[in-house]
């Protein structure tokens, strides 16, 4: 039996069951960590990308809003003034659509993300890891994929898949 066949021998059966238990777990808390905090910067880097560019829209339909209500105001008849108002009445209504349409996405982009991260902490907590030596060869199995390891001297391609 060569050296590295022990070697792997005593981490598939003394270390890995050692590893599972203590470390394993401590490593898949740092996961979840980590996961959380790249979920909740990409959904304030959304919100904010979805913020700005609705309350541009936004701005430009009040903008378009106080124009007609001017112009009203400057109307030299009673149909103009009307004319006018209505239009300014239509931007101020685009305006609150805007508005209460960049609420909505950010709620929503909450319920995305929060529902992501709960799957992706469920899916991370129940990730089963194994190794097994069989025939002289070390294989590494994490939830249903396995792979083979190269041994010391080997590349990974010299391992038949």
């Amino acid at each position: 039996m060569s050296v590295w066949t022990q070697i792997a021998k005593w981490i598939t059966k003394t270390f890995w069951p050692w590893f599972i238990k203590y470390a394993w777990p401590f490593i898949k808390e740092h996961v979840i960590e980590i996961l959380s905090f790249v979920l909740k910067n990409l959904k304030e880097k959304l919100k904010e990308f979805i913020s700005k560019k609705s309350e541009k829209n936004e701005e430009k339909a009040k903008q378009h809003s106080k124009v007609a209500k001017d112009n009203a105001r400057n109307a030299k008849t009673d149909s103009e003034k009307e004319k006018w108002e209505a239009i300014s009445n239509v931007w101020r209504d685009v305006a609150e659509m805007f508005r209460k349409e960049n609420e909505g996405l950010k709620k929503r982009i909450d319920e995305i993300v929060s529902d992501s991260e709960k799957e992706a902490k469920e899916s991370i907590s129940n990730l089963e890891l194994a190794v097994d030596f069989l025939d002289e060869k070390t294989m590494l199995t994490i939830g249903d994929k396995s792979k083979q390891l190269p041994g010391p001297k080997q590349n990974e391609t010299d391992i038949d898949e």
